[in-house]
């Protein structure tokens, strides 16, 4: 090789083997390499590593499985009148062991003598199969005495070096004479390969353009999200192999939408490892949290069709999904693969359904594929889902040549199906609380997904009869009110169905807004509704949408069969609280404003005539509620600065507002004028400043303890002798209960109790006094 030392070009060679000759005059010549080392490296002269999980002295080894085991190199041959001529160089242990796996062909013009020719490609593929260490280290003085092909003696007693020789490669200095060095191996076996026979060519070879043959049918499936990298996230993958193993080098990849024009949209180098099930493998049940572990089963495969070889590997490789493969639909890694015949294999301790894929049982001939580089990617967009398209793969041989032409091949039609957009997002992990100016926030990490997902939020008992609180981009939230929250991360497939998390995670809150002082507080269904009302009416105790038909424009009521919803239900109302229930303070503060709703039913009218029905909420248990996109609810405030001007109603939020005087009401919705909307329940409520104190995430002993307070408390909120207190239980389970007991100014005792016996819990506490 050459390079660039001292201001001069240099030319060094690889051999690291005596050689020997005869000069153009006859006599004899011999090249000795200098393999002694000029340096001796160790850790007291190599600097520390860049990042805390680094040694000073860094290894990087190639697979053996993916260098490559064939050299082509093409020539000019004198004795053929200089025609192209082009002869191999192969690793035949290392084929038998890998499979084959052809370099890209070296351009020897410039040599006119096989022999020469056969030299290089022979040396060549001695670096190739030989060298597969890399060394990179950093050091100041001496390094800046170091050049490429320098010998240097590595000691590294954490690798269990010990003089090992190694040939610089590149040396780089870095600012403050820091100097980048890179090393590789001396494998000791590349020098002069002996002279081979070689036969007279005669010009092309007719090799070079041998049939490739035909592709086998190819295995076409959309992939997971998370194993894509196109923006979108939708790929199309194909495992392509060749009919004639010996000849099939790869093929060119052709597209169309019409069958008839044909773009090319890339090419395959070399055969996927593919091939179908030698038996049939059974389903499992999945397990309670992923990863699903198969240690009973075998995965028989045969690999005939692409000559495919499979390793085993470690367990935890397997975890990591480093050995994935496609199982007729279901993604599959394993540990152990033993070799049962040519081409043929046993695999076993499986990873089932990875990446949510679908658990089942395959038949044997059921299509296989390991699942790496060699797959073709063909990125698509949502817009093309449910398009057909047809793929043709043309191929060459395996020295590029005898390219087939697409009215050679058959066409391969495939439906996008965007599954991947279909698939569940991952579960929300980190869901908690973190009070942000007295009010409870709801917290959560991000999920990693390509697509454009939000979160949802449901309040109530379970996720499925828990009420949509809403739907962000963000990870964070509001709580509203007290009681049991379930987030799930949500997408909405184009044209397609919601799908969600597959187990929402959930959080238990008590204490959500911190009352330090309720100047007033006003429950307008236990009043009966006295406000005023818009397209609402009272039924029961319960707030319901009107009609939105004009009674008086009926010829007949009594042919209505149901007048409460004369036309339908109106498309929205609302209702505000009177003027009595309004809050005036004495003076202008900023305060804590509370609004709590109950839960906002739907029922369809289709289904059940309202004035058949004594209790109307019973309507929605029989029904089932009808949320989110149909019906709902928004409360809104408005504040005045005098208690006696009012200023533009907004939608409300947790939050503190600021004024003298505060005002509520709710706006009823319904999307579909044969649901009606309904709300049980609406408390409004403003607190004014108070002190409060905090305790978070106390790890609390099943027999409870004791906690203090920073500084002893004079009194509680709206007079009473001792701090309010609210506690929330983190991860909290089933029957969980926070105990207060032996509350004084000075503190309190407070356990975690389930089924009358204490748990240890981690607990947040909040203290409201002044």
């Amino acid at each position: 090789d050459a390079f660039w030392s001292q201001g001069q070009i240099k030319i060094m060679p690889f051999a690291d083997q005596p050689v020997t000759g005869t000069a153009a005059d006859g006599s004899p010549i011999a090249y000795t390499p200098n393999l002694a080392p000029v340096l001796t490296v160790d850790d007291s002269l190599m600097l520390p590593g860049q990042s805390s999980d680094q040694g000073p002295l860094q290894v990087t080894r190639a697979d053996p499985a993916e260098v490559s085991n064939r050299i082509t190199v093409e020539y000019s041959d004198r004795d053929s009148d200089y025609n192209t001529v082009t002869l191999n160089a192969d690793d035949d242990a290392h084929i038998a062991a890998y499979g084959l796996r052809p370099a890209p062909t070296v351009d020897a013009d410039f040599i006119t003598m096989g022999a020469t020719a056969q030299t290089i490609a022979d040396l060549l593929l001695a670096r190739a199969t030989g060298v597969l260490a890399t060394y990179d280290w950093r050091m100041r003085s001496p390094g800046e005495l170091l050049e490429p092909f320098d010998v240097v003696a590595l000691t590294d007693t954490a690798l269990g070096l010990s003089a090992y020789p190694v040939r610089v490669t590149q040396v780089e200095e870095e600012e403050d004479s820091v100097f980048h060095v890179t090393a590789e191996d001396i494998p000791g076996v590349i020098g002069l390969m002996a002279s081979r026979p070689l036969t007279a060519n005669a010009g092309y070879q007719a090799a070079w353009n041998a049939s490739p043959g035909n592709v086998n049918d190819p295995i076409l499936f959309e992939p997971p999200t998370p194993l894509t990298v196109s923006a979108t996230g939708l790929e199309l993958w194909a495992a392509v192999s060749g009919q004639q193993i010996g000849a099939w080098g790869g093929c060119q990849v052709w597209v169309s939408t019409d069958g008839e024009s044909y773009t090319n949209v890339g090419t395959i180098d070399g055969a996927a490892r593919m091939g179908v099930l030698a038996a049939a493998l059974p389903a499992v049940s999945p397990a309670a949290s992923p990863p699903t572990i198969d240690a009973a089963d075998t995965l028989a495969v045969n690999l005939a069709q692409s000559d495919g070889q499979l390793a085993s590997c470690s367990q935890a490789d397997a975890l990591a999904l480093n050995t994935l493969c496609y199982v007729d639909g279901e993604l599959i890694a394993y540990q152990s693969a033993t070799l049962t015949g040519a081409s043929q294999y046993d695999l076993a301790w499986l990873v089932r359904g990875a990446y949510n894929s679908p658990l089942g049982a395959h038949a044997a001939g059921a299509g296989f594929a390991r699942l790496d580089q060699a797959i073709f990617r063909y990125p698509f967009t949502a817009d093309r889902i449910g398009q057909t398209i047809y793929l043709k793969f043309a191929s060459f041989n395996l020295y590029g040549g005898g390219q087939q032409t697409l009215d050679e091949v058959e066409p391969f039609a495939y439906r996008f199906q965007g599954t991947a957009l279909a698939e569940a997002p991952g579960n929300v992990t980190g869901f908690a609380t973190a009070f942000v100016g007295g009010i409870a926030q709801l917290v959560w990490n991000a999920v990693s997904d390509p697509r454009a997902i939000d979160y949802e939020i449901r309040l109530g008992s379970s996720w499925n009869d828990a009420a949509l609180i809403g739907r962000t981009p963000l990870t964070s939230a509001p709580t509203q009110g007290d009681g049991t929250y379930w987030i799930a991360a949500h997408f909405k497939v184009p044209g397609g169905p919601d799908v969600y998390s597959p187990n929402p995670a959930d959080l238990a809150v008590s204490g959500s807004q911190v009352a330090s002082n309720i100047m007033a507080s006003w429950d307008e269904s236990a009043t009966g509704w006295s406000g005023t009302r818009a397209g609402t009416a009272v039924q029961g105790s319960d707030l319901v949408l009107e009609g939105a038909g004009d009674l008086l424009g009926c010829a007949d009521l009594t042919a209505l069969p149901d007048v409460v919803f004369y036309g339908g239900v109106a498309a929205q109302g609302s209702y505000e609280i009177p003027a009595a229930h309004r809050i005036i303070l004495s003076a202008s503060a900023t305060c804590n404003v509370i609004v709590s709703l109950g839960a906002t039913l739907g029922y369809s009218l289709n289904a059940v005539n309202a004035l058949a029905v004594a209790d109307v909420t019973q309507v929605g248990d029989l029904l089932g509620l009808v949320l989110g996109d149909i019906v709902g609810a928004t409360p809104q405030i408005r504040t005045s600065p005098d208690g006696a001007s009012w200023g533009a109603w907004q939608n409300w939020t947790p939050a503190a507002y600021a004024g003298m005087g505060f005002d509520c009401r709710v706006l009823l919705a319904s999307a579909d004028p044969t649901v009606a909307a309904m709300l049980t329940d609406l408390t409004f409520a403003v607190d004014v400043p108070a002190r409060t104190e905090t305790g978070t995430n106390i790890a609390l002993p099943a027999a409870g303890a004791a906690q203090s307070f920073a500084v002893p408390f004079n009194g509680g909120p709206n007079g009473a002798s001792v701090p309010n207190l609210q506690v929330t239980i983190l991860a909290a389970q089933t029957g969980d209960q926070a105990v207060v007991s032996d509350k004084t100014l000075a503190g309190f005792e407070l356990q975690v109790t389930n089924g009358g016996a204490g748990v240890a819990r981690t607990v947040d506490w909040i203290a409201q006094g002044f």
